[in-house]
């Protein structure tokens, strides 16, 4: 019944032209939810449908392994003929992983952030090695990508190599995603440069989203420490509206 409460979901998705995201969850969960998508993106991701996939699966960065996890992921999507559709995060059960089995986890922030930037470079290096069109088209076993991170060196990073591979800003696969209210300045700098740039806007029962919202400022430390970035970007920002001749500064510079 589950499985086809999910099908119907994403048959109705995929009728308005939006895509399902699921989210991920403890360790001991993941296996299940791994079937799940990989059951629901072999019927809904299919490559020969000429179309955006439907059904993204959720990777943690936190976790041990995480890299080598999308590259498995990749290749089983290669040979199973659908797209690897994946929103990419660095974790947020950080606690309860901890309690249950914190072997699972890397071992600090820098470990996390060097194994989310890896994670995406890999995912990005596979929309430079499929071929798409305008229309969203894709082939192969390519990935589609929603980067959800506040952290600017992250952001930075994913710009860099999209410029050095030669993806299009604008590229179809290719989307950043911030919370509403945290790092806004990263995703309107990210439209303006004409980048795919998203914002989860969170509603529902306060009770039911209060523990979400928690989950994620324990998760996005960035975010946090960015309010010292954004500050003077507001403050300018300000002056500018003011009519004075204040300069904002750049949030992060491309390569070309």
């Amino acid at each position: 019944a589950g499985t086809a409460a999910l099908r119907q979901l994403c048959e109705t998705a995929r009728s308005v032209g939006i895509p399902l995201l699921l989210d991920a969850e403890q360790t001991h969960r993941q296996p299940a939810i791994r079937l799940l998508f990989r059951e629901l993106a072999a019927e809904f991701n299919r490559n020969e449908e000429r179309a955006q996939p439907i059904v993204y699966y959720t990777q943690q960065a936190y976790l041990k392994g995480a890299a080598e996890s999308v590259s498995t992921e990749l290749s089983h999507a290669e040979a199973k003929g659908y797209t690897f559709a994946v929103k990419l995060v660095r974790g947020a059960y950080r606690a309860a992983e901890m309690a249950r089995n914190p072997n699972h986890l890397q071992p600090s922030k820098e470990a996390t952030d060097r194994e989310y930037n890896q994670c995406a470079e890999v995912l990005i290096s596979r929309l430079a090695s499929s071929t798409c069109t305008g229309d969203g088209e894709s082939f192969g076993g390519s990935a589609s990508l929603f980067l959800a991170t506040h952290n600017r060196d992250s952001v930075a990073i994913a710009c860099n190599v999209m410029a050095a591979l030669g993806i299009a800003r604008d590229d179809p696969r290719m989307h950043f995603c911030q919370i509403q209210g945290m790092a806004d300045d990263v995703t309107i700098s990210l439209g303006l440069e004409g980048y795919n740039a998203l914002k989860l806007v969170p509603y529902g029962v306060f009770g039911e989203l209060l523990p979400w919202l928690l989950r994620r400022l324990e998760e996005n430390h960035d975010a946090l420490g960015g309010a010292a970035t954004e500050r003077p970007l507001l403050r300018n920002e300000l002056w500018r509206r003011l009519a004075l001749s204040v300069q904002r500064p750049s949030l992060f510079s491309v390569s070309r």
